[in-house]
């Protein structure tokens, strides 16, 4: 069984939200629908793929939490470019987060207030599950803002 992979729909009338959103009064919150869809099956090990099909979509494509579902989250994803300033391990930390999850660096939050799935368990049937995610734990890596 595969764990799910939280995504706001991307179908979730993004043109229609970025049209009724301009229509709409700026201080009114529009609703997020949220869908819950599987984690899709990516054949590649290289981790800027790996990346872009499992993370892109909350954290953005350049890793700084802005992605297209970061509003439908219950927790802000975080900015990946900046795991450097807080750990110098950046690939430590990163590797233990998607090998252990994310509770482990946050204990004041709740399990259920954490959005991002345990990558052990969603690859949990996959044979090159620890390349994948070491090769996605040094994409984050390389998304570290320059100091």
């Amino acid at each position: 069984m595969r764990t799910v992979l939280m995504l706001v729909g991307l179908t979730l009338a993004l043109l229609g939200l970025g049209a009724t959103a301009a229509a709409q009064d700026r201080t009114a919150a529009t609703p997020v629908k949220v869908v819950i869809v599987p984690a899709p099956d990516v054949l590649s090990v290289d981790g800027a793929v790996l990346y872009s099909a499992h993370c892109a979509s909350c954290h953005g494509p350049n890793g700084r939490g802005n992605g297209r579902a970061a509003r439908g989250l219950k927790a802000p994803a975080t900015d990946l470019t900046r795991i450097a300033d807080t750990d110098p391990d950046c690939l430590g930390h990163t590797l233990t987060v998607l090998m252990s999850g994310h509770q482990h660096h946050h204990a004041t939050l709740a399990a259920s207030d954490i959005d991002m799935p345990l990558w052990s368990a969603v690859l949990v049937d996959d044979s090159f599950r620890t390349l994948k995610i070491f090769n996605l734990a040094r994409h984050v890596e390389s998304l570290q803002a320059s100091r």
